[in-house]
C-alpha cells in the first residue's frame, strides 16, 4: 500500500500498483473507512501475495539491500 505524499512518490506509488504489489491511495480523499478497506483488500489478495514473492525473489537475485548499498556507495563521490 502506497500514500504518496510528495510528487515523487506519486511516480513510485503508481509502479507499486502497475507491478500488483499493492493499491495506491489518495491522501486528498482518505478516510479511515477507505484505509480498512484497502488494507483488508491487500492483505486478504492472492495475486499481491504472489506478486510480493515474485518482487522478494527479484530482490533477493539482484543482491538485496546489501547490493543496493554498494551501488549507491560506487555512484557516491569519495570522501577523505
Amino acid at each position: 500500500m502506497a500514500l504518496p505524499q510528495m510528487a515523487e512518490q506519486r511516480a513510485n506509488a503508481d509502479r507499486i500498483a502497475e507491478l500488483g504489489l499493492g493499491v495506491t491511495l489518495d491522501p486528498a480523499t482518505l478516510t479511515p473507512d477507505r484505509l480498512w478497506s484497502a488494507v483488508q483488500q491487500v492483505s486478504t489478495d492472492p495475486a499481491v501475495r504472489e506478486r510480493l514473492s515474485w518482487m522478494a525473489g527479484e530482490i533477493a537475485a539482484a543482491g538485496g539491500a546489501p547490493a543496493a548499498a554498494d551501488e549507491i556507495e560506487r555512484a557516491l563521490p569519495p570522501t577523505g
